[in-house]
């Protein structure tokens, strides 16, 4: 499955758009417009939606003026319905409207959601399943982790789990669908080929193929001496880690 990432993977957006003959992208919870622009070195189009007033301004203020983006503010399961009876091509989609997360640096919950659901995937994903041209798009979802079980600050009910969210981005096409680095992937059969290469690449350039491959294989066999570290760890109250780790 990978590690957990912080952002759009460009790389195999640009990939896929290049593979696929897409030119457009459209992503939900602009946030703070890094993923919006990033998007933009990928393909010629991209359009950009956010919940948030204040961040859907801050966005157009910082980035508004950019040739070939376009941000649009409202609730993503009644906008991108809306925008997709607007657009005749296939598009990539990067869904990450999703809010109730622990953000892992300052331990804040950041939920865009105050009202409604923290999770409108299940909006989208049925939005993205009636596109006409759903078949030969590609569908990235951010936090695959969230939708595995309880995460602190989630609210119960308002998020599908793993099996749901699988069963949506699956259609009569039957796409190829996987999970890696923390983003849940559904393409193209045809475009597997390109998702494997851009995993491959992933590994090669983290330690080499053959170091991630060992990597796997120590964490699921670990030395006598991990073992006990691990086990020390497991049972140590988490207060006394936070101390232990702020003075070592």
């Amino acid at each position: 499955m990978g590690g957990v990432r912080f952002s759009c993977p460009v790389d195999l957006v640009r990939s896929l758009a290049a593979a696929g003959g897409i030119d457009a992208a459209v992503e939900t919870g602009t946030f703070r417009a890094e993923g919006t622009v990033a998007l933009r070195e990928a393909v010629p189009r991209v359009w950009s939606i956010e919940l948030s007033e204040d961040r859907h301004r801050r966005a157009e203020v910082r980035h508004g003026q950019r040739e070939g983006i376009t941000f649009l503010q409202g609730s993503s399961g009644v906008v991108l319905p809306e925008l997709l009876s607007t657009l005749d091509e296939p598009v990539l989609f990067w869904l990450d409207a999703h809010g109730g997360m622990v953000d892992l640096l300052s331990n804040q919950v950041y939920n865009p959601a105050d009202t409604g659901s923290q999770c409108p995937l299940v909006a989208e994903l049925r939005a993205v399943r009636r596109y006409p041209h759903a078949a030969r798009s590609c569908v990235l979802i951010d936090d695959a982790r969230a939708f595995l079980g309880p995460l602190r600050g989630r609210r119960a009910g308002d998020w599908p789990a793993l099996l749901e969210v699988l069963d949506l981005v699956r259609h009569d096409t039957d796409p190829y669908v996987t999970i890696l680095d923390d983003v849940i992937i559904s393409v193209p059969s045809d475009l597997r080929t390109v998702v494997d290469q851009w995993w491959l690449d992933q590994a090669d350039q983290r330690e080499g193929r053959d170091g991630h491959e060992q990597n796997l294989w120590d964490a699921y066999n670990p030395s006598p001496k991990v073992a006990v570290r691990r086990l020390v760890k497991s049972v140590t109250p988490v207060a006394v880690r936070r101390v232990y780790d702020r003075y070592r």
